[in-house]
């Protein structure tokens, strides 16, 4: 019994952290905490009202997950992007994505390829009409279709590992969405060699898109760094 009651509470431990991690890294990806922001022991089990334990486990699992690093014996903060930081997750991003769609294409059936293509084809409406919600609305749905189906479950999981940082790098820089027919046929160009199975010209076609994603991101990371600066010299004056 004492046994039982022992593992029960270790469970109990786990969830609290759990829901914790979640919450914190919701907070994240989402820019409500923003890169360099104190992450202590005390301050989150404060701000929570736990213990330091359940904090220092969700915090060290925002460590593991490439969302904060250790700044001292209890500390952490939000990981601070860097350039290289930002190319690399984009590389990784874009191999695993072909490989994704790829695995999913092979077993992807006529009525699932036109419900991609429905999706694409309310984006273009959404360009003519200028209407940016239901682009992107549309644009999700295609991406989430496609994604969720592969069903090889270690592709999925490396694939949701590195979305976390792909969904926190568009919420930090990626401000302002691309809707444009040049866009939309870029969706058209993906879906046709996702039809026909065809891993070269999906895996340049899903390259070529993610990298101009990559791009903008970089652009805009540069732009947030000089403004940085700028404002650091005149905080120094």
């Amino acid at each position: 019994m004492s046994q039982m009651a022992v593992v029960g509470e270790k469970i109990d431990r786990r969830t609290l952290a759990s829901q914790l991690y979640s919450i914190l890294e919701e907070k994240i990806l989402t820019a409500q905490l923003l890169p360099g922001a104190r992450l202590s022991e005390e301050f989150v089990g404060k701000a929570f009202g736990v213990s330091r334990s359940p904090a220092r486990e969700a915090l060290a699992d925002l460590e593991r997950a490439g969302l904060a690093v250790r700044v001292g014996t209890r500390d952490r903060i939000v990981t601070v992007p860097t350039a290289e930081m930002i190319e690399q997750n984009f590389d990784l991003w874009w191999i695993i994505d072909v490989g994704r769609a790829y695995l999913a294409s092979l077993a992807a059936t006529k009525e699932e390829i036109a419900e991609l293509k429905s999706y694409i084809d309310q984006m273009a409406i959404a360009v003519r009409k200028k209407d940016s919600e239901r682009y992107i609305k549309n644009s999700d749905l295609f991406h989430q279709r496609m994604q969720n189906a592969c069903r090889n479950a270690c592709v999925a999981k490396l694939a949701d590992d590195c979305e976390l940082h792909m969904r926190w790098f568009a919420a930090l820089y990626y401000k302002i969405p691309d809707v444009s027919m040049e866009r939309v046929e870029e969706h058209y160009g993906i879906l046709n060699a996702y039809k026909r199975k065809d891993l070269a010209k999906l895996s340049t076609s899903i390259r070529d898109h993610v990298m101009r994603q990559r791009e903008k991101i970089l652009a805009a990371f540069r732009e947030q760094a000089v403004a940085g600066n700028k404002a650091s010299e005149v905080t120094a004056l």
